[in-house]
């Protein structure tokens, strides 16, 4: 069962409702996906087996950034308001 509350907006983008570290006291209790999840894999299997026959390595995007991932897990408010209390702490 996924962290988040998704209200679909199109087949491949979602509006997030609920953002489960909207408050960063929340970190230690949040269990993050499995990022080495063979199923995250299996479209790519056979190039993943070309590549390791040939003794080459694999490089591939991430196809959502960070920020946005940021967002999603705390809100677009909380994530500028922690950024720019950061950029300030900096900036001092």
């Amino acid at each position: 069962m996924s962290a988040y509350t998704r209200d679909c907006l199109c087949k491949t983008h979602y509006l997030m409702s609920n953002h489960p570290l909207k408050d960063l006291s929340q970190l230690d209790k949040y269990s993050f996906p499995v990022l080495t999840s063979n199923k995250r894999f299996q479209p790519y299997k056979s190039y993943i087996k070309k590549a390791r026959a040939a003794g080459k390595y694999i490089v591939a995007p991430d196809t959502v950034e960070l920020f946005e991932r940021m967002r999603s897990l705390m809100g677009l408010e909380n994530l500028l308001d922690i950024l720019t209390d950061l950029t300030i702490g900096v900036i001092r």
